[in-house]
């Protein structure tokens, strides 16, 4: 399959390739599962990283994978997948009315989409990842919750399977919306040949990171730089919500960059300050593990399940708990770490459990 060039038009919203998926067959003459993933946001924070990650882990399977992306994002996808052009934008509510009328299903097997808002009438069978609770948990306002509690709480009946990212996430779901979902962790967004076997790191490292992918206040902008402030550290902050420190003393701002400078800036890094009040998963944990860096966290659920006996957890989300925890990480030596579970979310693993759910979707529809 490769981009398309010269696309016809299926509707006035929609074009498609000329080589869309076969009805059911490959280049090996073999029946291949033809899957249709929603990628508007792929240039979106986390659920933009879990988007590329799942199309790179997918991209060596023998399956059929269209990508829907708006029309700018076309340089954004690999010749690999098919691309389905829309331009209606993800997260509103001429895509959740109107999208399902302006797709060919009959292209398609399973329709995947990796964020909760599933389009209203998708005739085969769907699956639909959700990253966490915290539009419920912690909305804009009243009527943001309202909306977004149902528009959750839909999936129970109107998705084929729903995936949650960590066993939080899945626990919260259901004890607020009572939506059922299973366990698919999220896939390591970097290729497993750049991880160290081994990481013994310098106890002089210059300064500790924090990763935030949006500007919300549960992301814990302003308690990095008062922690970093108070242990007499220097932070740098990264990401589109890290603007808000830009300018801070004693904290460097770098917005979004290249996979191969966040390496880098990872590396040299004492440790990685997490000062989220609530996270669905937690990415930059899961980054920072698979480099050997320690993590200093607050005492997150799903933070939690992704950290071990080299890392230092607060007692409470309190600025002076996350202090503390940072001053008892600086004070341990950084010997040689390997973060055993890394193995377990490296993107092939991870491909073959999303395949799985892709089949039993296919086998058990709702």
């Amino acid at each position: 399959m490769h981009l398309a060039k010269d696309s016809p038009e299926i509707s006035p919203e929609i074009t498609a390739s000329d080589d869309a998926p076969a009805r059911g067959k490959t280049a090996h003459n073999k029946i291949s599962l033809r899957v249709l993933i929603d990628a508007r946001k792929i240039t979106d924070g986390g659920i933009g990283r879990y988007i590329a990650s799942l199309l790179n882990a997918l991209e060596p399977e023998d399956i059929s994978i269209t990508a829907l992306i708006l029309p700018q994002q076309r340089l954004l996808l690999s010749s690999a997948f098919t691309p389905l052009v829309t331009h209606l934008k993800p997260f509103s509510l001429r895509s959740f009315l109107g999208l399902s009328a302006q797709i060919p299903w009959g292209l398609f097997d399973v329709y995947h989409s990796p964020h909760f808002l599933l389009p209203r009438r998708v005739p085969i069978p769907s699956v639909v990842t959700v990253h966490d609770a915290i539009p419920v948990s912690h909305p804009v306002n009243f009527l943001h919750q309202r909306v977004m509690s149902y528009l959750l709480a839909r999936l129970q009946n109107d998705a084929t399977r729903v995936i949650a990212v960590s066993k939080s996430s899945a626990a919260r779901l259901k004890e607020l919306v009572g939506l059922s979902t299973e366990v698919v962790e999220n896939i390591l967004p970097f290729p497993t040949e750049a991880l160290p076997a081994e990481h013994a790191r310098s106890a002089q490292a210059p300064y500790v990171v924090g990763v935030f992918s949006n500007g919300k206040s549960h992301k814990g902008q302003e308690k990095f730089a008062k922690v970093c402030n108070d242990c007499g550290v220097h932070g740098v902050a990264i990401g589109r919500g890290a603007a808000l420190l830009d300018g801070m003393p004693n904290i460097t701002y770098l917005s979004e960059m290249p996979w191969e400078k966040l390496l880098e800036i990872y590396r040299e890094a004492q440790a990685l300050l997490v000062c989220s009040s609530v996270e669905g998963f937690c990415l930059p944990a899961m980054e920072a593990k698979a480099l050997g860096v320690r993590v200093v966290s607050t005492p997150e659920p799903a933070v939690l399940e992704l950290l071990d006996y080299n890392d230092e957890i607060a007692k409470d989300f309190s600025s002076a708990a996350l202090s503390i925890a940072l001053r008892r990480a600086l004070s341990r030596p950084q010997t040689g770490y390997r973060w055993q579970r890394g193995e377990d979310l490296y993107p092939q693993r991870i491909a073959k459990k999303i395949l799985n759910v892709y089949n039993s979707a296919l086998e058990y529809p709702h």
